[in-house]
C-alpha cells in the first residue's frame, strides 16, 4: 500500500469513531432533553403552564442537536484531516518530522518523489495501526457519548412511568396545544331546578388534573371563579349554600371546558316587607317613628307597635305567638296583613302564617320586644371632685352633670347642716335628657365659723308622671380653721419656690443648648460655605440651607421654649395663689404684699413678646430649611433664653424670700393665736366649778396638741432657713421653738393639773426630749408651791407670746440681714471698681512713661483676676435681688471686656506702648463709670422699700410724668410767641427746654433699672428723640403732638404698673400704725399749709374701703397743695 491509502486508513477509522461518539452524544441529550421536558410537564403542570412550552421543548433539543452536529463537524475538520493524520503517525512512529506530510503532498510527481515515499513506507508496519493513541483517544470520545446516551435513555425511561402525561405533552404538543390529550371536564349532581334558597352541591370529573376552574354565575350577580382541587379519584366538589337565583356552571381545566349547566331557582312562599312603627306615651313628648326589624326593640312602657307586611302568596292567617301566652292575631288581607300590639311587658313573638296551599316556610325573625322602665335620673357633682376646705371664698362653683333617659323636670341644690336643717336650691328646670352647668354655693348667706362645714349634695328630678329623683355623692364643704389656712400658705410657698427653682434650673439648661446648638449651626454653615467659596468670586452667593436633623433639632428648642413659657405662666399663677392665700390667712400685709409683686413683676418680664416672635421666627426658618435665619435666630433665642433666666432665678430668689417671710409671719400669727386661746382657757378655769374642769382638761389637751405641731413647724422652718443660710431668721425661729416647746410642757402639765382637780408633784410631760426638759426646768424654777391648771396654762401662753414675738423677730432680723448682704457687696464692688481703676490708671502711666512690659504684665493679670472675682460676686448678687440694675451689670461686663483688651495689649511682646497706654486708659475708664453705677444702685438699694426698687419706679413716673406736663405748657406757649422758635429768646427756650427733657429721658433711664422697667425704657427714648428735635429748632405741631402722647404714656404706664403691683379689688393689708408716721403729700406744700388740714392717721381710715382711702388721702393732698389764701 502506498503512503497516501495508509495514511486514508487511519482517517477512516478516526472519523468512524468520532462520528459514533457525535451519534451517540446526540442520543443521550434528546433522551435528556425529553425526559426534563416530561418532568416540566407531569402532574398536569402543562395544564397550567403556556401553552408553547411543549414547542419549547422541541426547539431546545433540536437547538441541542444542531449544536452537536456542528461540535462534530468542526472536530472532524480540526483533527480528520490527512495532514493532521500524517502529523500524528509521524509524531508516535518517531519518524522526522514532516517525513509523511511530504510524502503525501508529493506523492506522484516523480521519481524523486516516488523514492521518497518508497523510504517512508520502509519503516512503516503494514498490519498494524500507524496511530494507535489516536485511535484510543477516538474510542474514549466514543465510550464518553454511549454514556450519555445511556445516562439520557435511563432519565426518560425513569420520567416515563412518573410523568406520563408530561412525556405525552411533548410528544404531542399540538393535542396539548387544544386540550385533546384528556377527556373533557364533566359537571355532574347539578339537578335541573333547585328550591330557591336551598344548598347545592355537585362534582366535577377532570381525570388527569391536578385542579379545576369552576365559573358559577346567578341572576343578577357577577360571575363567581373558584378553583377547586382534584382528588385521586379526579373528582373535585363544590357547594353552594344557597341558591338565590338561577345558576350557570362551567368547568374548565385552563385548555378544555365542559358543557355549560344551568339549575333553575324556584321560589317558595315566603312572608315579608314587615315594617314596625311605634308610638311612644304622650308624656314623653317623642314622635312616632318606623323602627327596623330583625333587631332587639328597647321600648318604655306603654308603647303601642303598628305591624304591616306582606306574603309572596295569598294568606289566610297570620299570628304572633309565645310560648305560655296568648298569640296576637293579625288581619290579612290578600297578599297583605295589619295590626297593633300593646309593649306593656318583655316579650318574644314568633311569626306564624298560613296561605292556601298550606304553611309558608319562609317567615321573618322573631320579634323581640324589650320594655324598658323609666329609670331614675343620674346626677353627679363634677367639680370640686372631692371634699373641699375654704378659705375666704364667699362662694364657691359646683360643676354639676345631671341626665335621664326621656327628660328632666329640675336640677336642684340640697344644703344640709347638722342632723335637721337642709335647705333646697333651684338650680335648673325643664332642661332636657341631659345637663352640665355650674350653680354657685352662697358660702357667706351661710355664715360658717372656722371648722363648721355643711353637706351639699345635687338632685335631679325627672320629667316622668312618678317624679323620680337621683341623687349625688354628698360633699363636705367645711370653713377652714386659721391653722389650716397658714398651714396652706406655707405649703403653697413652698411649693411655688421649688416651682421657681426647677424653671430657672429647667431655662439654663434650654438656653444652653439652644447656644450650643446656634453655634453647632454656624460651623456646619461654615463646613459647607468653604467648598462652596472656592469656586470663584464671580459666582453668585445662594442661601445656606440646614440638614434635617438641624432643623428637627430647631424646632424641639422652640417646643421647648415654648413649654417653657406655659411653665413660667404657671409660676405666675401660683404666685398670685400664694398671695391670695396669705391674704385670706392674714398674713400678707405692706411689705410682703410689695414682695410678692415684684416677684410677679419679675415674672411678667421673662414673659416678653419678643420671645414668642422669636420662637415663631425659629420655627418658620426650621420649615424653610434656611440655615442663615435659622443660625441668627438660634443666637437671638440664646439671648432671650439668657434674659429669662436671669429674670427667673431673681423670682424664684424673691419667691423664696417671701415663702420664708410668709412662713415666718403665719408661724408668729399662729403663735399668737394659740396664746390668746390658752390665756382665754386660765381665765375659764381660774373661774370654771368642778363640773367645767374635764371640758377644761381637754381643751387643754387639744390645747398642747396643737401647740406641739407648731413646734415642729418651726423646727421644720428652723431647718429650711438654716439650709438657705439665713442666718438671722434661723436663730430667731430656734427661740420660738424653745418658747413654743416650753408652753407645749405648760399645757400638758396643765391638762394633767385640771383632769385631775390638783397638781401631782413630780409630774412629767408625756413626751421627753431636750425642748420639753428645758420647759420643765423653767416652769419648776418658777416657784416651788404647787399651782392649778390656770396657772400653769397662764405661764403656757406666756411663753407661746415671747414665740410669737420670735417670730416676728426673725423676720424682721432676716429682712435686714438681706438687705445688709447686697449693700455690703455693693460698698465691696464699689471699691474694689475704685481701687482697679487706680491700678489700670497706675499701669497707663507706667505704659506712657515706657517702662519695662514685664511688671506690667503681672499687674494687669492680677487686674483681670480681680474684675473677673467681682463679677462672678455681683451675678450672685444680682440673683438675689432686683436692686442691682442692668445698667450697672452692663457696665461691669463692659469693663471687663476693656480689661480683657488691656490685658491682650500688654501680653504683647512687641506691642505699642501707646497703643498699651490707650487700652489701659479704656479699662480704667470704664472700671470706673462701674464703679459710680454700682455706688448709685448702693444709693437706691439704702433708701429703697422694696428689693427691685419698684415702688420708688412708680414714683418716678409720676414726677416725670409731671416735667414733662410743664415741658409741654411751656411748648406750646413757645409756638404762641410771634416769630416762634426762629428768635433768638425762642432759640433760647427751645434750648432750654430740651435740657429739661434729657432730664426726663435720664430720670426714665434710671427708673428703667427697677422690675418692670421694660416700659421705661421705651420712654425713655422717646423722650431722648423729642430733646434732640427741640434742640435742633424743630418745633411743630407734630413735636407737640409727640410730647403729648408721651406724656399721656407716662400717666398710663405709671397707672397700668400700679394695678400691676396691687389689687384694688379685695380688702388691703397694711402694717399698723406705729404713732410714729407722719403723711406727706406727692405735691410740694409749705409747713405752714400743712400744719392747718392734718391728714387722718391710719386708725382713722382702717375701717374704710381702700377706694374710700383714697380718695380721702387725694382730697387731702389738693387740700393742703392750695396756695394760702
Amino acid at each position: 500500500m502506498t503512503i497516501g491509502a495508509l495514511v486514508d486508513r487511519e482517517r477512516r477509522h478516526v472519523r468512524r469513531q468520532e462520528l459514533l461518539a457525535g451519534a451517540l452524544l446526540a442520543a443521550g441529550v434528546a433522551a435528556l432533553v425529553l425526559g426534563l421536558g416530561a418532568a416540566l410537564l407531569g402532574d398536569a403542570r402543562w395544564l397550567s403552564l403556556p401553552r408553547a412550552v411543549p414547542f419549547v421543548v422541541w426547539l431546545v433539543l433540536g437547538a441541542a442537536l444542531v449544536a452537536l452536529a456542528v461540535r462534530t463537524r468542526r472536530r472532524l475538520r480540526a483533527g480528520g484531516t490527512r495532514v493532521q493524520i500524517a502529523r500524528a503517525i509521524e509524531s508516535e512512529q518517531g519518524l522526522r518530522r514532516g517525513l509523511l506530510v511530504g510524502a503525501i503532498e508529493l506523492e506522484g510527481q516523480g521519481a524523486l518523489a516516488q523514492r521518497a515515499a518508497h523510504a517512508a513506507r520502509a519503516g512503516l508496519p503494514e498490519q498494524t495501526p500507524l496511530a494507535p493513541a489516536l485511535r484510543r483517544a477516538g474510542s474514549r470520545h466514543a465510550i464518553a457519548g454511549a454514556a450519555a446516551a445511556v445516562t439520557g435513555v435511563l432519565v426518560l425511561l425513569t420520567a416515563t412511568p412518573l410523568f406520563g402525561d408530561g412525556l405525552r405533552a411533548v410528544l404531542r404538543p399540538i393535542d396539548a396545544w387544544r386540550g385533546a390529550l384528556l377527556a373533557r371536564p364533566r359537571i355532574e349532581g347539578a339537578p335541573r331546578e333547585l328550591l330557591r334558597g336551598a344548598p347545592l352541591s355537585v362534582t366535577v370529573h377532570a381525570p388527569g388534573r391536578t385542579r379545576v376552574i369552576l365559573s358559577a354565575r346567578q341572576t343578577g350577580e357577577p360571575w363567581r371563579i373558584d378553583t377547586l382541587a382534584v382528588d385521586g379519584t379526579g373528582a373535585a366538589r363544590w357547594k353552594l349554600d344557597a341558591l338565590r337565583g338561577d345558576l350557570h356552571l362551567v368547568a374548565t381545566d385552563g385548555r378544555a371546558t365542559s358543557d355549560s349547566v344551568a339549575v333553575h331557582a324556584a321560589d317558595r312562599p315566603f312572608l315579608g316587607a314587615v315594617t314596625l312603627r311605634v308610638t311612644y306615651p304622650a308624656y314623653l313628648g317623642r314622635p312616632a317613628e318606623t323602627v327596623p326589624v330583625g333587631e332587639p326593640l328597647r321600648l318604655p312602657r306603654g308603647t303601642a307597635v303598628d305591624i304591616a307586611g306582606r306574603a309572596s302568596v295569598p294568606l289566610s292567617a297570620v299570628t304572633l305567638s309565645e310560648v305560655g301566652h296568648d298569640s296576637f292575631a293579625l288581619v290579612p288581607t290578600g297578599q297583605t296583613f295589619t295590626g297593633r300590639l300593646l309593649a306593656l311587658r318583655s316579650m318574644q313573638l314568633r311569626w306564624n302564617a298560613s296561605g292556601p296551599n298550606g304553611v309558608v316556610p319562609d317567615l321573618p325573625p322573631p320579634l323581640e320586644i324589650t320594655v324598658v322602665p323609666d329609670s331614675a335620673p343620674r346626677v353627679d357633682i363634677a367639680e370640686p371632685k372631692g371634699d373641699t376646705i375654704l378659705a375666704a371664698e364667699a362662694s364657691i362653683g359646683l360643676g354639676i352633670v345631671a341626665s335621664d333617659d326621656h327628660g328632666i323636670a329640675a336640677v336642684e341644690l340640697r344644703v344640709m347642716r347638722g342632723p335637721d336643717g337642709a335647705t333646697q336650691q333651684r338650680v335648673a328646670g325643664a332642661v332636657g335628657p341631659s345637663w352640665a352647668g355650674t350653680a354657685s354655693l352662697d358660702v357667706a348667706g351661710l355664715s360658717l365659723r372656722a371648722g363648721e362645714s355643711v353637706r351639699v349634695r345635687a338632685e335631679a328630678i325627672d320629667a316622668s308622671p312618678w317624679a323620680q329623683r337621683g341623687v349625688s355623692r354628698e360633699l363636705v364643704v367645711r370653713r377652714a380653721t386659721s391653722e389650716e389656712l397658714r398651714a396652706t400658705a406655707r405649703a403653697l410657698g413652698d411649693s411655688a419656690v421649688q416651682a421657681a427653682r426647677s424653671a430657672a434650673s429647667a431655662q439654663r439648661s434650654l438656653a444652653q443648648r439652644t447656644d450650643e446648638a446656634a453655634r453647632a449651626q454656624g460651623r456646619e454653615g461654615t463646613t459647607r460655605s468653604g467648598p462652596e467659596g472656592s469656586t470663584g468670586a464671580s459666582a453668585q452667593p445662594q442661601k445656606s440651607t440646614m440638614s434635617f436633623e438641624s432643623a428637627e433639632k430647631a424646632r424641639a428648642l422652640a417646643q421647648e421654649q415654648r413649654a417653657m413659657t406655659d411653665r413660667v405662666q404657671k409660676l405666675r399663677e401660683a404666685t398670685r395663689n400664694l398671695e391670695q392665700q396669705l391674704k385670706a390667712a392674714g398674713a400678707l400685709d405692706t411689705a410682703l404684699a410689695r414682695q410678692l409683686g415684684e416677684a410677679q413683676a419679675l415674672l411678667r418680664q421673662a414673659l416678653t413678646p419678643q420671645m414668642q416672635a422669636q420662637m415663631q421666627k425659629l420655627e418658620s426658618a426650621a420649615q424653610r430649611m434656611n440655615g442663615e435665619q435659622s443660625r441668627d435666630a438660634l443666637r437671638e433665642l440664646a439671648q432671650m433664653q439668657q434674659r429669662m433666666k436671669e429674670q427667673l432665678e431673681r423670682s424664684a430668689e424673691m419667691l423664696k424670700r417671701a415663702a420664708h417671710e410668709g412662713a415666718m409671719q403665719t408661724l408668729g400669727d399662729q403663735a399668737k393665736e394659740l396664746a390668746a386661746r390658752q390665756r382665754a382657757l386660765a381665765d375659764s378655769a381660774g373661774r370654771g366649778t368642778a363640773g367645767d374642769k374635764a371640758a377644761d382638761a381637754r381643751d387643754a389637751a387639744r390645747l398642747a396638741e396643737q401647740t406641739e405641731r407648731l413646734r415642729q413647724q418651726m423646727e421644720n422652718l428652723k431647718e429650711r432657713l438654716a439650709k438657705d443660710r439665713a442666718d438671722a431668721g434661723a436663730a430667731h425661729t430656734e427661740q420660738a421653738q424653745d418658747h413654743a416647746a416650753k408652753s407645749e410642757t405648760g399645757m400638758r402639765r396643765a391638762a394633767n393639773a385640771m383632769q385631775t382637780g390638783r397638781p401631782k408633784p413630780g409630774e412629767k410631760a408625756e413626751k421627753s426630749g431636750p425642748d420639753q426638759k428645758a420647759g420643765e426646768r423653767s416652769v419648776e424654777q418658777k416657784g416651788d408651791q404647787p399651782r392649778d391648771g390656770s396657772d400653769r396654762a397662764r405661764e403656757a401662753a406666756s411663753e407661746m407670746d415671747r414665740a410669737a414675738r420670735s417670730m416676728q423677730d426673725a423676720r424682721a432680723e432676716q429682712v435686714k440681714e438681706w438687705k445688709q448682704e447686697l449693700t455690703t457687696e455693693l460698698d465691696r464692688a464699689v471699691q474694689e471698681m475704685m481701687q482697679l481703676a487706680r491700678e489700670e490708671r497706675s499701669l497707663e502711666q507706667k505704659a506712657r512713661s515706657s517702662s519695662p512690659s514685664d511688671d506690667r504684665r503681672g499687674a494687669q493679670s492680677a487686674v483681670e483676676q480681680g474684675v473677673d472675682k467681682a463679677n462672678e460676686r455681683l451675678q450672685g448678687a444680682g440673683k438675689k435681688s432686683a436692686l442691682l440694675s442692668p445698667r450697672s451689670q452692663r457696665a461691669v461686663a463692659d469693663a471687663k471686656e476693656k480689661v480683657s483688651h488691656a490685658t491682650e495689649r500688654v501680653s504683647e511682646s512687641r506691642g505699642n506702648s501707646s497703643q498699651q497706654a490707650d487700652a489701659l486708659g479704656e479699662a480704667a475708664d470704664a472700671l470706673t463709670k462701674a464703679a459710680a453705677s454700682l455706688a448709685r444702685d448702693r444709693e437706691r438699694a439704702n433708701s429703697a422699700n422694696s428689693a427691685s426698687g419698684f415702688s420708688e419706679m412708680l414714683q418716678q413716673m409720676h414726677e416725670a410724668a409731671q416735667k414733662q406736663g410743664q415741658i409741654n405748657s411751656q411748648a406750646q406757649g413757645l409756638m404762641g410767641m410771634p416769630s416762634g422758635s426762629q428768635s433768638g429768646a425762642g432759640q433760647a427756650l427751645a434750648r432750654e427746654l430740651a435740657r429739661r427733657q434729657r432730664g426726663v429721658a435720664d430720670q426714665l433711664e434710671e427708673a428703667s433699672d427697677a422690675a418692670g422697667g421694660d416700659k421705661a425704657e421705651q420712654l425713655a427714648r422717646e423722650a431722648r428723640q423729642l430733646a434732640d428735635a427741640l434742640d435742633g429748632g424743630r418745633l411743630d405741631a407734630g413735636t407737640l403732638a409727640r410730647q403729648q402722647q408721651l406724656f399721656r404714656r407716662l400717666l398710663d404706664a405709671g397707672r397700668s404698673l400700679e394695678k400691676e403691683e396691687r389689687e384694688d379689688t379685695g380688702k388691703r393689708e397694711a402694717k399698723s400704725a406705729t404713732g410714729t408716721e407722719t403723711f406727706t403729700p406727692g405735691a410740694s406744700v409749705d409747713a405752714k399749709a400743712a400744719l392747718r388740714f392734718r391728714p387722718p392717721a391710719w386708725e382713722e381710715l382702717r375701717a374704710l374701703s381702700p377706694d374710700e382711702r383714697r380718695a380721702i388721702l387725694d382730697y387731702f393732698t389738693r387740700l393742703n397743695s392750695a396756695p394760702s389764701p
